[in-house]
């Protein structure tokens, strides 16, 4: 007799053969259970653990027995109140669902940790999905079925921007705006989808926010950018000794750097005025400054230089296009280097005005008076204009100086640089050559001009230099030489052939009875 009809026979009338075969023929663990739970009949597979299976809530599958995973099914058999429990192992089922499960959320962690957000776009480039924390101040439902495009700050520089793309991206920069209307740069890598009839679906992608790395890279760049052009400046201070090639410098290479039309550096002067001291326009240093122009303060940057806490000076540039924050940081950078450059041209300025100058009278000593005679020839000469040359001496001075003191000397000598000093007009220039010596150049001015302040000048001195005189015989005046310019074709017009015409009239005055003005010949 076989196991199956032996069993039958054994818990008959309880069960039937046709129980017991189920039981047998099934393919995992099978048991054939009483009403009140007792084991009836179990297979082979189920002998290990028929009295769990049993006992097993069918609520709370599946059924773990060590390290395997069975599934129970419980039918009530018809007639006698038996219940057949069958149970499938699911263990490896099981395992791959799970290693599934922990693949797909270890692929979401890994996409949540080295990217800010992934998204999916459909074929009308809308989200169709945004990874769970949103983007971009936006929360995933915010951007859920809303338009991509409308992100999109700036297009990309070449191609469709990503949402859209028919083609793979990779690492492609694109500029997005934010939800408060900032802007944010992202990197974007994504694959466009299509189906099986290649039909186009959409795009996948993901995206890392890189605004604040490149922030970071932006002010490198304007770091080293500003020490390049600091470094120039400095190099320039090491190598040139005069200031004013150091600022004229400093304004080329800020005009070069910003692309700018006009570059120029101002100081104070003695009056506390505003005064170019070099200037870089239109490619070129310009030989004459000029007046600033009115000019939009988006396309204007003005910055003041500084010595010691003190301002000193001003850094101005202006271009055609409005200054980025780029150019206004490399702008503030060169700015902070120059105080020191326009302290120094103001003190050599200073200096050389001391050199020029007489310290007695103010008027310009012998040989500054000469270059300014060179300068104001030349530009005579090249407009074909006319002037004159007043050869002044004091008579009496010695006799002065003899009887009352230098001190009194020196006070005649500063009335008289005040006198001429006096009435002038935009291009005369007086200048003391050396003791009571002085000389008086008047601009536009013909014979009859000369002569006419040539009697001005006596007539002043005879009136109001009494007081000043040694005593009432010998009171003090003036000998007067007039020179002409220009002189007869031929004749030698240089400043010291001017000079030494106008001595010798001087002289001839003095000769024929002082106080009087002598017009020198052609020549």
């Amino acid at each position: 007799m076989g196991l199956v009809a032996t069993t039958a026979r054994l818990i008959e009338p309880l069960a039937d053969a046709a129980a017991v075969e189920l039981v047998e023929a099934w393919p995992g663990p099978a048991v054939l259970a009483a009403a009140d739970g007792r084991v009836l009949h179990a297979n082979a597979a189920a002998q290990p653990m028929a009295d769990l299976i049993v006992r097993a809530d069918p609520r709370r599958n599946p059924l773990r027995v060590l390290d395997r995973s069975f599934e129970v099914a419980w039918l009530a058999w018809p007639g006698n109140g038996l219940r057949l429990a069958v149970a499938r192992d699911v263990t490896a089922e099981r395992n791959l669902t799970a290693a599934l499960v922990q693949s797909r959320q270890l692929f979401k962690d890994l996409v949540a940790c080295s990217t800010d957000f992934a998204w999916e776009t459909d074929a009308e480039g809308r989200f169709s999905f945004v990874s769970a924390k949103g983007a971009l101040g936006y929360s995933a439902r915010e951007l859920h079925g809303r338009p991509a495009r409308e992100l999109l700050a700036k297009p990309p520089q070449e191609g469709a921007p990503p949402f859209t793309t028919r083609v793979a991206l990779d690492e492609i920069e694109v500029w997005l705006r934010r939800n408060d209307g900032e802007l944010a740069c992202v990197t974007v890598s994504c694959l466009p989808l299509f189906d099986r009839e290649n039909t186009y679906l959409g795009v996948r992608g993901v995206a890392h926010d890189v605004t604040e790395a490149r922030r970071l890279d932006a002010a490198l760049a304007i770091a080293r950018a500003r020490e390049a052009l600091v470094d120039r400046i400095l190099d320039t201070a090491r190598t040139e000794a005069e200031p004013g090639r150091l600022v004229a410098v400093a304004a080329e290479i800020t005009a070069k750097a910003l692309s700018a039309g006009d570059a120029r550096v101002l100081r104070h002067d003695e009056d506390g005025h505003w005064l170019t001291v070099a200037q870089w326009r239109d490619g070129s240093l310009a030989e004459h400054a000029t007046a600033p122009d009115a000019t939009p303060d988006d396309t204007l940057l003005v910055a003041e230089t500084r010595h010691r806490g003190r301002v000193n000076g001003m850094l101005r540039v202006a271009a055609e296009r409005p200054f980025d924050a780029e150019s206004r940081a490399l702008f503030d950078g060169v700015a902070a280097q120059l105080g020191l450059a326009v302290e120094q041209l103001a003190l050599y300025a200073a200096l050389d005005r001391l050199s020029r100058v007489d310290h007695l009278t103010g008027l310009l000593n012998r040989r500054a008076f000469l270059d300014a005679l060179a300068t104001r020839l030349g530009h005579l000469r090249r407009y074909q204009r006319r002037g004159a040359l007043l050869f002044v001496d004091m008579d009496n001075f010695k006799a002065l100086n003899d009887g009352r003191g230098h001190a009194a000397g020196d006070a005649a000598l500063v009335a008289l640089a005040k006198l001429l000093g006096q009435g002038g007009r935009r291009g005369d220039v007086a200048g003391r050559l050396g003791g009571d010596e002085f000389a008086l150049w008047l601009e536009e001015t013909d014979a009859a001009g000369a002569a006419t302040k040539a009697d001005g000048l006596i007539a002043a001195v005879t009136r109001e230099f009494g007081p000043l005189s040694a005593d009432a015989e010998r009171p003090l005046g003036l000998s007067i030489g007039i020179a002409l310019w220009p002189l007869a074709v031929g004749g030698n017009d240089s400043p010291a052939a001017l000079v030494a015409r106008a001595d010798a009239a001087m002289y001839a005055a003095k000769h024929s009875g002082k106080n009087r003005w002598s017009m020198a010949g052609a020549g």
